[in-house]
């Protein structure tokens, strides 16, 4: 039996590596443009950028700035659970299946909650940490583009 002399990808390498929430966004939000552009599974897609999504969210509450997406201020305190449960739907069904494990769901209109996402862990990224890649940049100009009545990509 011949023993292979091929090294292991880098990704198998054991070297430690510690990354905080910043380091992840910021690879969640790069490789999920690289994708949304490369046309690829719009689930990953959506999976990936949501939880990018959450996590500056959550920093976000912390540090005083609301997102465009999951921005509550004009709901009453009684609607609040069902819109952000509506907006997070798609990215629990894709984690979960304790309950439902037998549903389904509609991923046609994924596309376009999956932009929104996008671009608003792009504006929170930049809010956040004062600087987006150039993935992100690109994605930005390409809403803006392509919305251009949008509330996020109208100047006030």
């Amino acid at each position: 039996m011949a023993v292979s002399k091929r090294q292991p990808p880098k990704a198998f390498i054991m070297d430690t590596q510690w990354i905080d929430k910043i380091d992840v966004v910021k690879r969640q939000i790069k490789e999920s443009v690289r994708l949304f552009f490369e046309e690829r599974d719009p689930v990953a897609i959506h999976t990936l950028i949501a939880s990018a999504h959450q996590i500056l969210f959550d920093l976000g509450k912390i540090k005083g700035i609301e997102s465009l997406v999951k921005n509550t201020k004009a709901l009453k305190d009684d609607k609040i659970k069902d819109f952000l449960r509506g907006i997070n739907y798609p990215f629990n069904f894709f984690k979960h299946a304790d309950r439902d494990p037998d549903s389904k769901i509609n991923v046609t209109p994924l596309i376009n909650l999956t932009e929104d996402l996008m671009l608003d862990a792009i504006i929170l990224d930049q809010r956040i940490n004062g600087s987006i890649s150039f993935e992100a940049k690109i994605f930005w100009l390409w809403f803006v583009s392509k919305h251009k009545s949008s509330p996020a990509t109208s100047s006030s």
